[in-house]
Order: structure tokens, then C-alpha cells, then sequence
């Protein structure tokens, strides 16, 4: 890894359906003149596996090589829906959705751990907490935040079909793009 190398992640890739869903509970909520700095693009929703960080391309390639096997594994279903945040509750450092901590999800987390750990690539030790967030970078610090908006959303089944190894381009309208793509087995 030199400086300057592209910063990578490995997250589920969310399905163009649950993407509306999302991004109409996020339509509301910005109704409430909330003061994030940062909405997530529809097409950047995600539910992390793990962050790489800056990844030199011979370590994304070997990364790539060995995600191959996730294939193998079958294609499952989840709950997301509830509403919560990350930092302080009256400034959120994060809102996000929240994933059903399943035994699926919970594998599927392990096994890229366990891969990129392999490979000599850092890995997260915090414990995990599946998500997909939709609004960052609170910087109102004379207003709070109003906890019961988190109350009004209901549950969604979705299916974790695919696993993606994501570059992040900063620079872009839409940032995470997707460079490798592991399609999870077929129930």
C-alpha cells in the first residue's frame, strides 16, 4: 500500500427495490429540515462487511480472488427498517437503518473478516453492527435532534443476493462504485 492508493470496501449491494424504499423514507426525513451535511445517493446505499481503507490494486485483486468462494454460499433473506443513529442523540454523528443482526448476516460478516484478515488487510474490531446509512456529518450544533422520527418507519424483508468489493471515489456525484461483484448462490 503506498499513499495515494484508492480507499476500498466490501459490502452487501442493495437491490434497485429496497434502494426506493430507502431512498423514500431518506425523501421524508429531509422534510424535517434536518442539518446533515451528507445524504447518501440512492445508488451508494450499502450494508458494510468491512472497510479496507486505502488498498494497493494487487491486494484488491488478491482480495477479489478470494471472495470468489462467497458464491458457494446460498442467498438469504433479512429484515431492515428501524430508524436509529450513531453519536450523540441530540446531534447524530450518523442515521441509518437498521439490519437484522441474523446468523446469516453474521457469517457473511466473518467470512470477509476472516479473508481479508489472511490477506494481512485491516479489519474492523469494534463489534458489528449491520446498517445502511442514510444521512452523516450532523453540523447544526445549535439544534437537536428529534428523537421521535426515528418512530415512524415500518419493517422490509430484503434479499441478500450479492457482495461487492466497492472503490470510493470521492470526487463523484455517486461515490462507491462497485469493481467486483460476488453473486451469492441461488436458494
Amino acid at each position: 500500500m503506498k499513499q495515494g492508493d484508492p480507499h476500498y470496501f466490501v459490502a452487501v449491494k442493495i437491490d434497485e427495490n429496497t434502494k426506493k424504499f430507502l431512498n423514500k423514507i431518506q425523501e421524508n426525513i429531509k422534510t424535517k429540515s434536518l442539518p446533515f451535511k451528507v445524504w447518501i445517493h440512492e445508488q451508494d446505499f450499502h450494508i458494510t462487511l468491512q472497510f479496507l481503507g486505502a488498498t494497493s490494486q494487487d491486494k484488491i485483486t488478491e482480495l477479489s480472488e478470494t471472495l470468489m468462494s462467497m458464491e458457494e454460499l446460498p442467498a438469504f433473506t433479512t429484515t431492515i427498517g428501524h430508524l436509529k443513529t450513531f453519536g450523540k442523540s441530540v446531534q447524530p454523528r450518523v442515521l441509518w437503518v437498521d439490519v437484522e443482526r441474523t446468523q446469516a448476516v453474521r457469517q457473511l460478516h466473518q467470512l470477509v473478516t476472516d479473508k481479508c484478515k489472511e490477506l494481512g488487510l485491516p479489519t474492523d474490531t469494534r463489534s458489528y453492527q449491520p446498517h445502511i446509512t442514510l444521512a452523516k456529518k450532523w453540523h447544526d450544533k445549535n439544534l437537536h435532534f428529534d428523537q421521535t422520527i426515528l418512530e415512524d418507519y415500518q419493517e422490509r424483508k430484503m434479499d441478500i443476493t450479492e457482495v461487492a468489493i466497492y472503490k470510493i471515489n470521492l470526487n463523484s456525484k455517486i461515490k462507491y462504485e462497485p469493481i467486483a461483484v460476488f453473486r451469492l448462490a441461488s436458494n
